[in-house]
């Protein structure tokens, strides 16, 4: 991994596997000021890993405001594509990481026994 300093800020993973699908989930946010001067980056996060993002960097004076989002890539060889599967923003980590299903099974199979529960007292 590696984080740059300064306007040309990067970020690049130890090793990406070619025809593999990466979830890249970014955040920008205010640390105290008015100014929007941080930012936090994840990539393949679990739906718990919200504390411990991959690299979080400083952007100096910051931005108070913005209307565009972009991507840009570099050090690509011939040939070489980046496919975007999807793109997701929200204000919460939960707008754009949806949990695992063994966590959605958890919850589904909770929210069932609820309802049998109450179901049951309602029977005597």
């Amino acid at each position: 991994m590696r984080a740059g300093g300064g306007s040309n800020n990067s970020y690049a993973p130890d090793a990406l596997t070619t025809g593999t699908t990466y979830l890249v989930v970014g955040r920008l946010w205010k640390s105290g000021g008015g100014n929007y001067d941080r930012y936090s980056l994840w990539v393949d996060p679990a739906y718990g890993d919200s504390a411990t993002p991959e690299v979080t960097q400083a952007t100096g004076t910051g931005f108070s405001s913005f209307s565009q989002v972009a991507m840009r890539s570099a050090i690509l060889d011939a040939g070489d594509t980046i496919d975007i599967a999807g793109l997701r923003m929200g204000t919460t980590w939960d707008d754009v990481v949806i949990p695992e299903p063994a966590t959605m099974a958890l919850l589904g199979l909770g929210g069932a026994g609820l309802l049998l529960r109450r179901r049951k007292r309602n029977n005597i």
